[in-house]
């Protein structure tokens, strides 16, 4: 799944909704948060999803450009930072 909209949009709550059914059903899920996609890295509930499994691509690029959180890294092995 491809997140590229900010926290304020919508589609994060469609996001974590399609992502907890998805990790509730034991798929495998694979976030790329780009963009402005990259804020929602601020979301405690995006955080979290590698600890249920989730693998998470965060856009290094985007995060520089919106001086985001990718900085502090999520302790897990299904997290990455790419671009």
């Amino acid at each position: 799944m491809l997140l590229s909209t900010g926290p304020e949009h919508p589609n994060l709550e469609t996001a974590l909704g399609l992502s907890d059914a998805a990790l509730d059903r034991g798929a495998e899920l694979y976030l790329y948060l780009i963009d402005d996609g990259v804020r929602a890295l601020d979301d405690p509930r995006i955080r979290a999803l590698p600890a249920r499994g989730a693998k998470l691509f965060v856009c290094a690029y985007g995060c520089q450009k919106r001086a985001s959180r990718c900085a502090t890294p999520i302790r897990s092995r299904t997290a990455a930072w790419s671009c």
